[in-house]
């Protein structure tokens, strides 16, 4: 996490109704007053912690899968400020249906054996 802006959006879908979920990373803490005010606002969260275990560097979002809407946007972005407008990043937005089910696989594995933030 990091970037206030992202983490207000994320709440604010959450609030209306929108099924927010993060899978990440959390090693040694460094995020967990960022995913107590998410859970709060009834973000869901799943994360790692092991330094020597699973790491997650890409990020993905998905934006209304299952419907004729679905876009996911996979990229190397961390949602920081300086990753956001300093570093030169990659992303892509997506609407293959093909695509974003593999995406959203993946996700969804890697979220559901993840811990989740209580």
């Amino acid at each position: 996490m990091g970037d206030a802006t992202i983490e207000d959006a994320l709440i604010q879908a959450a609030k209306r109704g929108v099924d927010v979920q993060i899978c990440g990373e959390n090693t040694g803490g460094e995020y967990d007053s960022d995913f107590s005010r998410l859970a709060a606002a009834g973000v869901h969260i799943s994360y790692y912690s092991s330094s020597q275990g699973f790491y997650i560097h890409g990020k993905v979002i998905e934006t209304d899968y299952g419907t004729g809407h679905a876009k996911v946007f996979i990229g190397s972005e961390n949602f920081s400020s300086t990753s956001l407008n300093r570093n030169r990043e990659l992303g892509l937005i997506v609407a293959s249906q093909k695509v974003m089910s593999a995406i959203a696989s993946t996700f969804a594995a890697d979220y559901r054996n993840g811990k989740h933030w209580s």
